[in-house]
């Protein structure tokens, strides 16, 4: 699939053109977005009229993009492109956005690259994957919007570490919701990988994770 991007001009544009009209429909799209969007819908359709609390939201409509997206060879070089989810925020997928967030809030649609929504929820699950859906799903279940800003927005100096996020989203997964302490568990890694590589930790990123929880816990 070939995936068309915004540049910073053309996003700016295209946004203040759907907040003037109030009408955050969906552009004219080509069949394979068209496609693509069909099946957002038809993923998140049992989700519109629930009473599923932000976070909850923000977890199926993550699984949802990272499936669909992926399944038509999204890969990371894809994900790491700001204009493409550009796009896919102002053409393919506003309303969904727009229900999300309030038309005020300019960076989840477009302008801050951290902050964009579908970027986000699609990075949360890859540094959340353990392996299959349902695992991830398992490990992700009762996290809130705060939990997914925590993850996706604590790149670190060298970016993600995709295996380290994916240990600590397993150690945080395995504890009772509130016992969980995302945001002190990636505050803690922020100050503590600087001075440890948890790879080279005596048992490896899985122990890495527990002696931060050690930590934590005292």
């Amino acid at each position: 699939m070939n995936w068309a991007k915004f540049t910073r001009n053309l996003a700016s544009r295209k946004f203040d053109e759907l907040r003037e009209a109030d009408a955050f429909e969906p552009g004219a799209l080509n069949v394979d977005y068209d496609e693509l969007r069909t099946a957002f819908r038809a993923s998140l359709q049992r989700f519109a009229e629930s009473d599923l609390e932000a976070g909850a939201y923000d977890i199926q409509a993550g699984l949802a993009l990272y499936r669909i997206l992926n399944e038509r060879g999204f890969g990371v070089r894809h994900a790491a492109d700001e204009g493409i989810w550009r796009y896919l925020s102002l053409v393919v997928l506003p309303d969904y956005v727009k229900s999300r967030w309030d038309k005020s809030q300019e960076a989840r649609f477009w302008s801050d690259r951290s902050r964009i929504w579908l970027r986000a929820v699609w990075w949360f699950i890859h540094l959340a994957w353990q392996g299959d859906e349902a695992s991830t799903r398992a490990s992700v279940d009762g996290m809130s919007t705060d939990d997914v800003v925590q993850i996706v927005e604590r790149p670190g100096r060298r970016g993600f570490r995709v295996e380290l996020y994916r240990a600590m989203v397993r150690a945080a997964g395995a504890r009772p919701q509130g016992q969980r302490k995302i945001r002190q568990l990636m505050k803690l890694n922020t100050a503590t990988v600087v001075m440890v590589e948890p790879s080279a930790y005596r048992g490896g990123i899985s122990k890495y994770v527990e002696a931060l929880y050690q930590q934590i816990d005292q």
